[in-house]
């Protein structure tokens, strides 16, 4: 399964050393993690969303992913966005965590 670390990393706008000084880690651990050479305990992928302040799914998956798969606009999935009904019209607010 693939982590994608360095993709929420870059629209977070952390570097590899501060992610690795929040988790109590090296550089080169955070290295290995976003290159695949190592996989993460689940204390170690919770400890990672924490730090980068996203939800745990937002390292498994990408905001258009889940867009997809629950069939709407990927904005909808920011956690603040809010889409319409197609059979109402009412404005429908989704916060995923």
């Amino acid at each position: 399964m693939e982590i994608r670390l360095k993709e929420v990393m870059v629209e977070r706008g952390m570097k590899s050393v501060e992610l690795a000084e929040r988790l109590g880690v090296t550089k080169q651990t955070v290295s290995n993690l976003i290159n695949g050479r190592a996989m993460p305990s689940v204390e170690t992928i919770s400890k990672a969303a924490d730090a980068l302040g996203v939800p745990l799914w937002r390292l498994f998956a990408s905001r258009e992913d889940v867009a997809s798969y629950l069939d709407m606009p990927a904005s909808a999935c920011d956690g603040s966005s809010a889409i319409i009904c197609p059979n109402c019209g009412h404005e429908i607010k989704i916060k995923v965590e």
